[in-house]
């Protein structure tokens, strides 16, 4: 059964060392991917890259004075909300299916998970191919179908985005699920992502 590769906010403000959010060990991260794709495209016939996607008066904006914890980032139609050309365009040479998923367009609130604020449309009892994402908030047309129950997630920072989209995963919908450690860079060096890989006892992609 071939499995869908999730990609976590792999944009220009977390990637770029001058982007306004930078994740240190972004680069490296970036590099895991690429090497586990040059190994492992043939086992996957879906990316999904999330995008933060936030409005300039996003509520998470420290400059917005609504207790933001953060500098202006990933607002919409810049380049740093952009993704990684490099890894873009390492990944797409490989002809797999390619779709991207806005998160964070409710500017009044924080979400961290691209999953956490999702519907689920086709019935409780649907085949995984009816899965799909449709944030509140976004436009109607802002909706991704995950094709395959077997995923691999990855990207953008370990310790937020990444372990709160894996949370959502895991609790709603299920999936046989891997951690791909070495395409993961986190802002706390990994520690917090370390102990939610423990307790949830999930495993790790070679």
């Amino acid at each position: 059964m071939k499995k869908t590769l999730i990609i976590i906010d792999f944009q220009y403000d977390f990637c770029d060392p001058k982007g306004s959010l930078y994740v240190k060990g972004a680069e490296e991260a970036k590099k895991g991917i690429i090497k586990y794709m040059e190994k492992n495209h043939n086992a996957f016939n879906q990316i999904i890259y999330t995008r933060d996607w936030h409005t300039p008066e996003d509520w998470s904006f420290k400059k917005n004075g609504k207790d933001g914890l953060w500098p202006d980032h990933c607002v919409q139609n810049t380049h740093g909300a952009e993704i990684d050309k490099e890894l873009y365009d390492n990944l797409n040479k490989y002809g797999i299916k390619v779709d991207i998923f806005n998160k964070g367009t409710v500017y009044t609130h924080e979400e961290y998970g691209a999953f956490e604020n999702c519907r689920f449309k086709g019935g409780d009892k649907a085949d995984i191919k009816n899965y799909f994402f449709n944030n509140y908030g976004n436009d109607p047309k802002t909706e991704i179908s995950i094709i395959n129950n077997k995923v691999v997630v990855c990207g953008l920072a370990g310790d937020y985005c990444v372990k709160e989209s894996t949370k959502s995963l895991l609790k709603h919908f299920k999936f046989n699920l891997e951690l791909l450690v070495s395409g993961i860079a986190s802002i706390d060096n990994g520690e917090t992502l370390k102990k939610f890989i423990a307790d949830n006892k999930i495993p790790i992609a070679r």
